[in-house]
């Protein structure tokens, strides 16, 4: 619970999953930072990550210049995180073959307590191991028939420092933006809920662990990162009060748009006499789209032999894919240009763009 986060103060995915047995978030050292939720020894798109009820991007990911990782909602706007663990395929699909991590977020009445019409949050945090500062605020009012919510957080920080005195760790400088609004309108039906999310991330990163390191930048003596992703999502959804013969009635919309733009440039020392100094610049960009619905029923049945729940439901999604892989290879002597880079000639895609539609 948001109870629970506070507590152990959670400043980040590691933070949020700490103590969660079987369940880890993996990081990558050298870039990339939190990627993707490991449960039980499975990782990547086998684990079905959900905010408020929507799926989360899937993952994919080249070697050490490009990693569309999974995207975390921001802990200050978190109510409540469930965790299943083992598959779920039944009732979430295919996605959910090592378990479902869902989140949910906050709601205007999880503020509007006690009878107040309007509510301020103010909080702020620092983290000493990357020096990362945030600073959030949540406004929520009431009028009548009608809720409103909007929610603003900024985190900065730096690399994560490490207690090894003669290495330190990459150089890394980072913010992030998560912007929530949410409207709750008190329909005759039950409230039906419109939510608008938008988050933003960026990170420049030397990466001086793999430089002279041996096998492919072996001669590597300059690499930096620089890396952003931009998240949207537009999302109505609704519980209905009284489904007639049913437990529970549920549906929901949603819209979600992903984008990936990760930068890398990278300097190679001559190797006489065959290769001169190199300068290579590679572009990784990564665009998921996804629209979709679905409808939940749940239904009680009393017996004298016992207490049954029959749960069914429908999800239609449709997901376009863009992926692009660009570079540009310079000799530091001639000053000439190739886009042949380790004889892959760019740019390329690893798939073509690609629609799924899923039921």
């Amino acid at each position: 619970t948001a109870e629970d986060l506070q507590l152990r103060l959670a400043f980040d995915p590691g933070d949020v999953f700490r103590d969660q047995p079987g369940v880890s978030v993996r990081r990558d050292p050298n870039r990339f930072g939190y990627t993707a939720i490991t449960v039980r020894g499975l990782s990547g798109n086998r684990v079905l990550l959900e905010t408020d009820g929507v799926p989360a991007p899937n993952t994919f990911s080249i070697g050490n210049f490009s990693d569309a990782g999974r995207q975390f909602a921001d802990p200050e706007l978190i109510k409540r995180i469930e965790i299943l663990k083992g598959p779920a395929s039944t009732l979430y699909g295919s996605d959910a073959i090592a378990g479902v991590v869902a989140t949910t977020t906050v709601d205007p009445a999880d503020l509007l307590q006690d009878g107040a019409s309007q509510a301020l949050r103010l909080r702020s945090g620092y983290a000493s191991d990357s020096h990362a500062a945030m600073a959030g605020v949540t406004a929520a009012a009431r009028f009548e028939a009608f809720d409103g919510m909007l929610s603003m957080t900024r985190r900065e920080g730096s690399e994560i420092q490490n207690a090894y005195h003669l290495v330190d760790a990459n150089p890394r400088d980072f913010e992030a933006d998560s912007v929530l609004g949410r409207a709750v309108i008190h329909a005759p039906g039950g409230p039906l809920r419109i939510t608008l999310g938008w988050d933003r991330q960026a990170a420049l990163t030397d990466v001086d662990s793999l430089e002279l390191s041996g096998g492919r930048f072996a001669n590597t003596t300059f690499l930096q990162g620089d890396d952003r992703v931009e998240a949207s999502r537009f999302v109505v959804d609704q519980v209905l009060d009284d489904p007639g013969a049913f437990e529970l009635l549920e549906w929901r919309l949603y819209l979600l748009e992903t984008q990936f733009s990760q930068l890398t440039n990278e300097e190679r020392r001559p190797v006489p006499p065959a290769t001169p100094p190199l300068a290579i610049r590679r572009d990784f960009h990564y665009q998921e789209t996804v629209a979709g619905g679905e409808l939940t029923a749940a239904r009680r049945i009393d017996s004298s032999h016992g207490a049954h729940r029959l749960v069914s439901g429908l999800e239609l999604s449709r997901t376009r894919v863009v992926e692009q892989r660009n570079g540009l290879q310079t000799n530091l002597t001639s000053g000439a240009t190739t886009n042949v880079i380790l004889g892959e000639v760019l740019p390329v895609r690893d798939f073509p763009v690609s629609v799924l539609s899923k039921a």
